[in-house]
């Protein structure tokens, strides 16, 4: 649309062309606004499941609770070692493990609260209104308190 009144110099001229440019620009722009609604509703409705998954159905608690050790996981312990250092060992493979469980989650959550924030970046400058709201905050918190659980050998 700028780019079509550069050269207007009005009385008495043509503005077809530039009213033309003017309401493809508007549509472009209210077509925009709308994807970025319907965005920000699969984006809450994402943070919705992802909320479900976590809080209601303990996904983390049981990625964790899935963690196995190996058979051989005392493999390699000499003949005198105490047993506190052997349940050392088997404590430190079981972290390992559920840390392993969890980082995909936890990757994913990084990922949802980026894209969040950057929607709603994207929502105040077109001055958009929308409605609900992505809590990775809480949701980062009960992985940390299920990976926080794994660790804690008492």
């Amino acid at each position: 649309a700028l780019g079509q009144s550069e050269d207007f110099v009005g009385c008495g001229a043509d503005t077809l062309d530039m009213k033309q440019a003017w309401e493809r620009a508007m549509r472009g722009t209210e077509r925009a606004d709308d994807a970025l609604l319907e965005a920000w509703a699969a984006l809450v409705a994402a943070g919705e499941r992802a909320q479900l998954g976590i809080e209601t159905e303990q996904l983390p608690v049981r990625a964790v609770a899935t963690v196995h050790l190996p058979d051989d996981a005392a493999q390699g312990a000499a003949p005198c070692e105490t047993f506190a250092l052997v349940a050392e060992r088997a404590h430190e493979i079981a972290v390992e493990r559920a840390d392993a469980a969890l980082w995909p989650l936890t990757e994913q959550l990084v990922a949802l609260g980026e894209l969040a924030a950057f929607q709603r970046r994207e929502l105040a400058s077109r001055r958009l209104r929308s409605v609900g709201a992505v809590d990775v905050l809480a949701l980062g918190a009960a992985v940390r308190s299920a990976a926080a659980a794994a660790a804690d050998p008492g």
